[in-house]
């Protein structure tokens, strides 16, 4: 790959030099002027495109190239031994370290509904007033559970609560590559 140098892009670089002396004495130059700045801000902007293209080019095939080994690296993982614990599973090879962790649900709130619900029940401890109420989600939500359709939060007594939906997701696999090896 060869090296592109000042004098290839613009190659009036070397004009320049014996523009120095130049000095606008007229409209006729003054228009020249502008013509050669909207001349050098097209070729600029020629450019940025080009190398913009290039970049999301290589940025692309990065990801698929990612993305593939990734893919085979969970496979891999799947038919070796591998650590355990509550929260993940981890096998560690010299090159780096493969993780499974499982995700936390995600929760949806409705405070328009959670709210009066809260009310209702006399849980107020969960309903933060400032200048609109809310619900204290974070403390709420240790005192809940998620229903057995695993869509739902519910009270220890089997009370579904409105204005709160569950979003099951699913574990996230990743790599973490140890520093300074050349797997």
């Amino acid at each position: 790959m060869s090296v592109l140098k000042m004098e290839d892009v613009f190659p009036e670089e070397e004009e320049r030099e014996e523009e120095q002396g130049f000095a606008v004495e007229n409209d006729s130059a003054a228009e020249w002027c502008l013509k050669k700045i909207r001349e050098a801000r097209a070729e600029q902007l020629k450019w940025q495109e080009h190398y913009k293209a290039q970049i999301q080019r290589v940025n692309d095939e990065t990801e698929r190239t990612v993305a593939f080994f990734t893919a085979k690296l969970e496979d891999y993982f799947a038919q070796v031994p591998h650590k355990s614990t509550k929260t993940q599973e981890s096998y560690s090879l010299p090159g780096g370290q493969l993780i499974r962790k499982a995700q936390q649900p995600k929760y949806s709130t409705d405070d328009a509904e959670l709210i009066p619900w809260l009310k209702d029940n006399f849980l107020l401890d969960f309903v933060k007033v400032r200048t609109v109420e809310s619900a204290d989600w974070a403390a709420l939500k240790k005192q809940l559970t998620i229903s057995p359709d695993g869509e739902h939060m519910m009270t220890a007594d089997g009370e579904i609560v409105p204005g709160v939906s569950v979003e099951q997701r699913g574990d996230v696999f990743s790599i973490k590559m140890t520093e300074g090896a050349d797997a």
